[in-house]
């Protein structure tokens, strides 16, 4: 859930009432009333306080910065231009029904399917849907400097969440409370926002997390984009189906029109902990 409107919107309140009732209080030219106006103006501010506080307490990890309700340009995987983009090889196949990432039980290291590096991305807001058919774990890789491996945003038939840096791993395996348990299949809509430094992480259109790159800087952190599959322990071949691939630019993103005043929002911590 995006509270980021509601924490906006009552900093902005505080401020207002606040503000209101000191220059009420001030102008106004009939005394007796000043004790009710100063009453009343403590009242709404303790109230105000205590609501924003409780949502901080509610939600520790603070808000993401919101998703479009709508990707824009073409769908990587589905456009045809748009897939002769994308490697292929005996484990990533291009099928009717999307863009298979394929890796043998028992086999060592991830199946990576890279995006040419010629398109190369910085900032944006990467969507796309992934099925797992069968076996392991497969994600999102991004921020991929040259040759080297960037950042591995995973899901696996479990329903739990893994980020990692080159291998390094920097949120071990999490199940989020907000999944879906009545799939058989398991399904994820997957939202990466690339905005500077702060990388935030959706699932099925839910925030999970906030954190920041600590690797790249603003100036360098282009790279490019991939999928991955992994087959872990699992005691099947693994083939991870994705499709619905956007990448967005960050103008879409939702305007917050409110601004924080007492009390800041949820400082993100670096990824690498």
């Amino acid at each position: 859930m995006d509270v980021s409107f509601f924490f906006a919107l009552l900093g902005t309140l505080i401020t207002v009432a606040t503000t209101v009732a000191t220059i009420v209080v001030f102008l106004l030219k009939k005394p007796p009333l000043r004790p009710l106006i100063i009453t009343s103006s403590v009242v709404l501010l303790v109230l105000l306080v205590g609501a924003e506080v409780t949502l901080h307490i509610a939600y520790p990890e603070g808000f993401g910065p919101g998703l479009p309700s709508q990707p824009s340009g073409s769908d990587m995987l589905g456009d045809p231009t748009a897939r002769s983009f994308w490697q292929r090889t005996p484990s990533c196949v291009f099928k009717p029904n999307g863009y298979h990432l394929l890796a043998s039980q028992g086999s060592q290291g991830l199946t990576v399917c890279k995006r040419a590096a010629s398109s190369l991305y910085h900032n944006g807001i990467i969507t796309l849907n992934m099925c797992i058919l069968s076996g392991g774990s497969g994600g999102i890789g991004f921020r991929f400097p040259f040759q080297s491996l960037g950042f591995f945003f995973e899901m696996d038939a479990n329903r739990r969440y893994k980020l990692s840096y080159s291998g390094q791993t920097l949120i071990n395996w999490t199940t989020p409370s907000i999944l879906n348990q009545s799939s058989n299949v398991p399904c994820y809509d997957l939202a990466v926002v690339m905005e500077n430094p702060s990388l935030s992480f959706y699932i099925n259109q839910a925030f999970i997390t906030t954190c920041l790159d600590p690797y790249t800087s603003q100036d360098t952190s282009a790279g490019q984009l991939a999928l991955f599959a992994s087959p872990g322990a699992a005691t099947t071949d693994t083939d991870i189906l994705f499709t619905n691939f956007h990448v967005t630019p960050l103008s879409r993103l939702p305007a917050k029109p409110f601004s924080w005043t007492y009390f800041p929002p949820y400082t993100p911590s670096s990824c690498k902990s």
